[in-house]
């Protein structure tokens, strides 16, 4: 067993051995005529001299020095043989900051040094404190190094060198030569020519290193993955069109984390390809480890089954493939590493184009970006569309295969949840394994992705193909960012932008970035941007979140989103149903995502009267506003002095929107609220407002008499303000409580009557409509189907000429049930899908359901069980969630239908 002296000793001896053997590497480096790799090596030597004279931190100070020489051997061995013209300018600038580096740390181990210095050193205190200091500043040293040696993207080999470096730091071990460490450590330079042997042999290692870092590429073809969902039908495509084609050539594109490896390892193992190529002509080649083409060409090599080394591996290569003329299938996964070599493009063209020149090989490779463009290499035709993301529900499979659950365990939160990642496989797939160990729920999980982004399905040692955060960052390190520096604040603007932008508001947006469209170009060149059908450029959300949380927004790039999205709710001045205000109304329409997302920031950051306004005025045009963003700026409209007017709006606003959310308990809370802060500030016109939306939940909840009492409240006050609109509205809608008693006559004559009125109303034209519709309802419960008809379709035409999104999806199920009470089942169940598509667009959760009940019933009337039944409970467990007691008992009647000798229900 080795004494605390035996392990001292040791490590000298270590120190030692390496200072002998970098003066090998100063003996290699003088016929290297390479700028700064003298000098490189020299001031690495100095370092570890300056080591070997410390005598605290033994176990820091031998792993720097460790790091220090191996770093050398990977760095410096490579180049033997190299003149000046072959090196790129990149790497010698490299070399220059790796030399500057190492002399900095030779300056701090110097400063070590001489605080541990025992002459300067007294007592036991100083002594503790000095070592706890001079860990830190080793810690410092070896940061610095890191950091330094992080240009030349060698960290693997690095660590494959330290462990060769175990023949300079156990000689005794390598060769026998020392049988006790005490008794050799005076004989290290006897043994200088063992020492300079054994380097001799590790740097033919880490030579070989350099060209072949990992054995990781074979001739073993790798096994489809186990889970894989969402992909059957463009497995089949590709297969399809690989066995069809003679010598195909296909790319699998995409951006990180979307599957394309998964996509290729499942048409490879497709039983026709299989069948098509043989078991083992089928070869796979990772060729993210190709950080050059020569080693793009060995492990092309190795794959065939050629591991013998030879002179001339792109001859061994061609001599194996044109050996017979049976079919082979290729595939090069992650081609995008050795294609984005700097100023090696050409050469890796050149290998690929050898390959393709191979009349029976197919070629499939996946890469990020776009196809290598090269005029030597014809694709096949029409190329395969870049990699989208999972459909939802591939998307929820995934995620139970991963967590282990049966697919009726989830909660409401996980929709929330896979639509916040973007239904990315790798982003899905990350987080079902942080729920799984962590043992949380997606609406934990979704609380924590809001504010730990990407960072929280992070962990350690990770590689990019299973860390999102490291597939980000391996894109925005690509060359095509590097190369254009405004890339990377485009990214940051388009990714707080969640809708996506337009190129033609990049004048307003971006003001401060010139070559917009370079960066645009870069980015969809790393695939970290793509385009939509509707021409926007958009971020996925993983990476969104990332550069939230990396890549924060400067001012310089805030301050024009934030301007010009304020600009466009703001509209105080302008005048509702004028031009202006329709124009600005549609803008924002066509961007609620986008604004929602910059008033959310402003709130966050601003906390000003004119942001929680701004807010205020979102509520007011839009369809449809975030309670997340209104209950903010109510928080903030709390704290803010003589506020209470701007407090009332904002709760009639969120309680509108949980009234159509169907969620009636809440929306009596908060309007309840907003009628009292209303009667505070002396706000008539809108405490009746909120009263009429008080007497409709009470409709819906058949809470007929309270509803009447309320509307009859509302209407004095109007009657006040002489307000003949609203008067008309709660004339309408007493109507409407005749009607729910099948009180036809008296309903029948209330709708004409708030019709005729709404007619000569300015802003009464959409109630007018409604009015029509409502009587052709009566004339359909009366069986007067000739006219319910074409009253239906006039009120929809006038409902949809006016942008009346809702009503008009509630004409449309009219004219379904319509068609259904004279049991043209056909014509209804497409009546009742398109106003069900209509809803759904509107996010109008009851309507969907009475929709799907319409369905649902039209298809028992036909003996469709199988479709029917599902149909019919789903829309009753919607019933059910929204609260409509009503309409629960109308699925039961429907279901009981079921039975035999039951008939389906009219009405």
């Amino acid at each position: 067993m080795l004494t605390s002296e035996h392990a001292k000793a040791a490590g000298t001896y270590l120190l030692n051995g390496t200072v002998v053997s970098l003066q090998v590497l100063e003996s290699f480096s003088d016929f290297i005529p390479v700028p700064f790799v003298k000098l490189a090596v020299t001031a690495a030597s100095q370092a570890i001299q300056v080591a070997q004279t410390i005598e605290t931190n033994r176990d820091n100070i031998v792993g720097l020095t460790d790091r220090v020489y191996a770093i050398m051997l990977v760095v410096v061995l490579p180049l033997k043989g190299k003149n000046e013209k072959d090196i790129p300018p990149e790497l010698k600038a490299n070399l220059a900051r790796l030399s500057k580096d190492l002399f900095t740390i030779t300056d701090q181990l110097k400063d070590v040094k001489a605080k541990t210095d025992p002459k300067h050193v007294s007592g036991v205190f100083h002594s503790i404190f000095n070592s706890a200091k001079t860990s830190g500043i080793i810690q410092d040293c070896t940061d610095r190094l890191n950091w330094a040696v992080s240009d030349f993207q060698v960290e693997s080999r690095i660590d494959d060198a330290i462990r060769l470096s175990q023949v300079a730091s156990d000689v005794h071990d390598v060769r026998g030569d020392v049988k006790d460490v005490n008794s050799n450590v005076t004989h290290v330079g006897d043994d200088v020519k063992d020492v300079k042997r054994a380097v001799q042999e590790m740097a033919d290692s880490v030579q070989k290193l350099s060209i072949i870092p990992s054995l990781s590429s074979s001739s073993v073809f790798p096994p489809k993955p186990e889970i894989f969902y969402g992909r059957d039908d463009l497995v089949n495509e590709i297969v399809r069109r690989i066995i069809s084609v003679v010598s195909a050539r296909f790319g699998i594109l995409g951006s990180g984390g979307m599957g394309k490896t998964a996509l290729a390892l499942a048409v490879a193992a497709h039983p026709d390809v299989i069948k098509h190529f043989g078991v083992d002509r089928r070869h796979w080649a990772r060729c993210d480890e190709a950080t050059s083409p020569g080693l793009l060409v060995e492990i092309a090599a190795r794959t065939l089954g050629l591991d013998d080394p030879s002179n001339d591996r792109i001859q061994d290569v061609m001599t194996f493939l044109l050996r017979d003329t049976h079919p082979r299938l290729l595939v090069l996964d992650n081609f995008e590493t050795p294609w984005d070599i700097e100023g090696r493009q050409s050469d890796v063209e050149d290998v690929l184009c050898t390959l393709a020149a191979v009349p029976h090989l197919t070629i499939l490779i996946t890469m990020r970006g776009t196809l290598p463009g090269s005029t030597r290499i014809r694709w096949t035709k029409p190329e395969l569309f870049p990699l989208v993301a999972l459909s939802p529900n591939a998307a929820q499979q995934l995620w139970f295969e991963v967590c282990d659950e049966a697919s009726d365990d989830h909660d409401e939160a996980l929709d929330d949840l896979l639509a916040e990642l973007d239904y990315v496989p790798l982003a899905v797939t990350l987080m079902a394994k942080v729920g799984r160990d962590c043992m949380e729920g997606p609406k934990e999980l979704l609380s924590r992705w809001k504010s730990e982004g990407t960072d929280i399905m992070d962990e350690p040692g990770a590689d990019r193909r299973s860390s999102v955060n490291m597939s980000i960052e391996f894109s925005l390190k690509s060359k095509h960012l590097k190369n254009n520096p405004d890339a990377l604040n485009l990214l940051s603007v388009i990714s707080a932008l969640p809708g996506g932008v337009r190129t033609e508001l990049f004048p307003v947006l971006i003001p401060s970035i010139k070559s917009a469209a370079k960066a645009e170009a870069s980015l969809l060149e790393a695939s970290l941007l793509y385009s939509t059908r509707d021409k926007k450029l958009r971020v996925l959300s993983p990476i969104r979140s990332y550069m939230a949380h990396h890549h924060p927004l400067t001012p310089t790039l805030w301050d024009p989103i934030s301007t010009f999205y304020s600009d466009v709710v703001c509209t105080d001045s302008i005048g509702r149903d004028t031009p202006a205000y329709n124009k600005a109304r549609a803008a924002l329409l066509n961007d609620e995502i986008n604004i929602e997302s910059v008033l959310t920031r402003a709130l966050r950051q601003d906390r000003t009267r004119s942001s929680i306004m701004a807010v205020l005025r979102l509520s007011e045009m839009a369809t449809y506003t975030s309670p997340d963003l209104l209950n903010t700026a109510i928080g903030l409209a709390r704290e803010l002095p003589n506020a209470r007017n701007l407090l009332a709006q904002l709760l009639e606003s969120l309680g509108y929107f949980e009234y159509a959310q169907c969620q009636y308990d809440k929306a009596l809370t908060t309007l309840a609220e907003a009628v009292t802060e209303h009667e505070f500030v002396g706000n008539d016109l809108h405490t009746a407002k909120s009263l009429l939306c008080v007497a409709d939940i009470y409709r819906v909840q058949t809470r007929e008499q309270e509803a009447q009492q309320t509307i009859e409240r509302a209407r004095t006050i109007f009657e006040r303000l002489e307000d003949r609109l609203q008067i008309a509205r709660c004339t309408w809608r007493l109507a409407e409580i005749d009607f729910a008693h099948c009180q036809w006559a008296p309903a029948r004559a209330a709708y004409e009557r708030a019709r005729g009125e709404f007619r000569v109303l300015d802003g009464g034209a959409m109630e007018a409509a409604v009015c029509l519709q409502c009587i052709a309802d009566i004339d359909m419960m009366e069986e007067r189907y000739d006219a319910a008809r074409p009253a239906l379709e006039e009120a929809r035409r006038e409902l949809v000429s006016l942008e009346c999104p809702t009503e008009a999806a509630a004409c449309l199920r009219s004219l379904g049930s319509l068609y259904l009470a004279q049991d043209m089942c056909d014509e209804a169940r497409e009546l009742f899908k398109q106003a069900k598509g209509e809803y759904e667009t509107l996010r109008h959760p009851s309507g969907i359901a009475r929709s799907l009940v319409g369905i649902g019933e039209a298809n028992l009337r036909q003996n469709k069980i199988e479709e029917g039944q599902p149909e019919v409970e789903e829309a009753k467990r919607m019933f059910q969630r929204l609260g409509i007691p009503s309409m629960v008992k109308w699925c039961d009647r429907l279901l009981g239908c079921i039975q035999p000798g039951g008939e389906a229900p009219t009405g």
